[in-house]
């Protein structure tokens, strides 16, 4: 048996060390680093591309918001999120259409 990999009874069932992310999954205590699960989850969308897609209600009022509120509280400005919820909630609920134009307002605020 192989100590390396565990239940590797096969050879050839035992990934190649050149296919890292199944090397690494294969070995005894394998714990994903985010850079790993970030690769896992490559192509996935993020929830707020889904909730646009589908015409859904989305939680930047809930997050950006709240992100917002607590910076006024404490005095520290927070243009890039307040822009985020301006910019979403300027359309109703479903009107949305993904487009990388819709982040022109924020590549403006970026320093050049």
């Amino acid at each position: 048996m192989n100590r390396a990999v565990p239940n590797a009874t096969d050879p050839a069932r035992v990934p190649a060390p050149s296919d890292t992310l199944a090397f690494h999954r294969a070995l005894p205590g394998y714990q994903a680093t985010p850079l790993v699960r970030a690769k896992e989850l490559a192509g996935g969308r993020p929830s707020l591309l889904q909730d646009v897609m589908r015409g859904r209600r989305t939680e930047v009022q809930y997050l950006n918001g709240y992100v917002s509120e607590q910076g006024r509280q404490v005095g520290v400005a927070t243009p890039f999120n307040d822009k985020v919820v301006e910019l979403i909630t300027s359309v109703p609920p479903g009107t949305l259409k993904p487009d990388p134009k819709n982040l022109d307002p924020l590549v403006a605020m970026l320093p050049r």
